[in-house]
């Protein structure tokens, strides 16, 4: 199984010029703990993790990762004031096919079923 999971971020509108926008990064250590987790608990699972600001910031790098890395699942983890982000990473992902998405951190624990 291959397993994406992805930071879903908007660098520039979170930092925006104030500090260097794109040189500005937060590690993604909840979905490096989860990666070991499932890797742990389901031995063979291909995971690869990526932050969408730096990996794939346009709809065709989006695209292109998916194809090339073909997941069998996708997790994104997002806060409340990327939502636009969350949403276009799900839509692209809808339009290459039916792999499904799962939606985790703190804006799936404060928008719940509005996302």
């Amino acid at each position: 199984m291959r397993l994406l999971l992805v930071e879903t971020n908007d660098v520039n509108r979170w930092v925006g010029g104030r500090a260097g926008g794109r040189n500005v990064h937060v590690v993604p250590l909840a979905l490096m703990g989860l990666a070991a987790d499932v890797q742990h608990r389901v031995p063979g699972t291909e995971v690869r993790i990526v932050e969408s600001s730096l990996d794939c910031p346009t709809d065709e790098a989006w695209e292109r990762l998916l194809r090339s890395y073909q997941p069998d699942l996708i997790g994104l983890r997002s806060i409340n004031f990327f939502v636009d982000e969350v949403r276009r990473l799900v839509e692209g992902a809808a339009r290459l096919g039916p792999t499904p998405v799962i939606l985790g951190g703190p804006i799936a624990t404060a928008l719940g079923a509005k996302v």
